[in-house]
């Protein structure tokens, strides 16, 4: 399991009758989410759901919708109203309303039921900080219309990206003393005995108790990414061992084996002597290295790049 951290797992765009605007909206952010690779990181699910008192479950879109999303690319034919749940509001990290009037009709049912829920429901566009101007009413509209709305939506989806990202964070799950000069990503190789030497993969990120690396992994020591340990020698062998090799190393650490994972991929920075949840998903990454070498990462790339910044709690 990926212990990347972001809050917005789920999101309901809800509207009055789901089959007009929330759909489309709903599809659109979904389709926008589909080719960002960000987004796929994250794996927010997006739904769409009805807050009218008359509203037909089941119900299919209304052709207008349907045939404007057509134009898009994308097919909304398949999706059947229905009416927003209590177990909606529970599951979902927000409910973004098409209208203030619809998030205020929620509300009123919500905090008999949920006040601590009340934060969940916002009018998307104060949501996204966009206070100048409403998404048409689509009842009753021309397809002109249907495509003037389609057009609002498209240009509010960047800012869902910048809004998700305000929540994401990379955890801190070792701290230590750094040895040598590097951040490398790699997934963990807890080894505990010398019979487990032989799994070690190149670029394998080694968690040990011992300072005596080299003596522990013999010549697997080169296949090393980066080590782990729970003891601290400054002028030992694991120094030694960080300076011969070129491996970034962290000691003096609190039960490393206990917090870390086999198989679980981090982002080890020697610098600060701190070890970083991630993602286990695959973000596109672009090196420099050259085929068949390990890629050793920049912490500060990486970040710069999906504008993300480490916590350390």
């Amino acid at each position: 399991m990926s212990r990347f951290f972001h809050s917005v797992d789920k999101v309901i765009i809800a509207d009055g009758d789901d089959v007009r605007r929330a759909p489309m909206a709903a599809a659109l952010l979904r389709e926008f989410a589909n080719n960002d690779p960000l987004f796929r990181l994250w794996g927010t699910k997006v739904e769409s759901a009805g807050t009218g008192e008359t509203i037909v479950e089941g119900a299919s879109p209304v052709t207008k919708a349907k045939n404007t999303m057509l134009k898009k690319g994308v097919n909304i034919s398949s999706h059947k109203a229905e009416k927003i749940t209590f177990d909606d509001i529970q599951e979902s990290s927000v409910i973004l309303t098409l209208t203030r009037k619809q998030a205020e009709d929620v509300l009123k049912n919500v905090l008999n039921y949920y006040p601590s829920y009340q934060t969940k429901i916002i009018p998307m566009l104060d949501y996204l900080g966009i206070k100048d101007w409403e998404f048409p009413k689509l009842i009753g509209a021309t397809q002109f219309v249907y495509s003037e709305f389609v057009g609002k939506m498209e240009s509010v989806l960047p800012l869902f990206k910048i809004k998700f990202k305000q929540d994401t964070y990379l955890p801190l799950l070792v701290k230590g003393k750094g040895l040598g000069v590097g951040i490398i990503k790699g997934p963990v190789r807890i080894i505990e005995s010398d019979v487990q030497v032989g799994e070690i993969e190149q670029g394998d990120v080694v968690v040990c108790s011992t300072n005596d690396v080299a003596g522990l992994l013999g010549r697997a020591v080169s296949e090393v990414g980066a080590i782990i340990t729970e003891s601290w020698s400054e002028l030992g062998e694991l120094s030694q061992t960080s300076y011969k090799f070129n491996i970034p190393c962290i000691s003096s650490t609190s039960h490393p084996a206990d917090v870390l994972q086999n198989g679980e991929l981090v982002l080890l920075d020697a610098i600060t002597g701190s070890v970083y949840g991630y993602p286990s998903a695959n973000m596109p990454i672009k090196t420099d290295n050259l085929p068949g070498q390990e890629p050793k990462l920049s912490l500060a790339d990486i970040l710069k790049k999906y504008n993300i910044k480490p916590k350390e709690s």
